[in-house]
């Protein structure tokens, strides 16, 4: 007998005001996909579509939300903003549409 049988595969815990989500298995990327999609809609989620390998992720501060934009990858990518004009906090600068992102490369964004 397998220690894992019987187990479930993905399991949720509620904290405070929150919802933590696991995922004990190595799912494929669209069983994966499918349950992102699930989730993002359920908990009334930005999801984002990218490239292959760009992340994107918002953190909220008060009334205040900050989209972090990173490439996974060591190529330059160009990545179009799913959002109009915002502030890059790193250079001080405002982006419009689209960031172009170096290799390994962070951004960080005012919404």
């Amino acid at each position: 007998r397998k220690f894992y049988e019987k187990t479930p595969v993905v399991t949720t815990h509620q904290f405070g005001r929150g919802q933590a989500v696991y995922v004990g298995s190595m799912l494929v990327e669209s069983a994966l996909d499918h349950l992102v999609t699930e989730w993002a809609e359920m908990f009334a989620l930005e999801k984002y579509d990218t490239p292959k390998d760009i992340e994107i992720t918002t953190r909220y501060q008060e009334n205040q939300a900050y989209v972090f934009v990173i490439n996974h990858t060591p190529e330059v990518v160009k990545v179009a903003l799913p959002f109009e004009e915002t502030l890059d906090l790193l250079t001080n600068e405002v982006v419009l549409k689209e960031i172009e992102l170096k290799p390994f490369g962070v951004k960080i964004l005012q919404k």
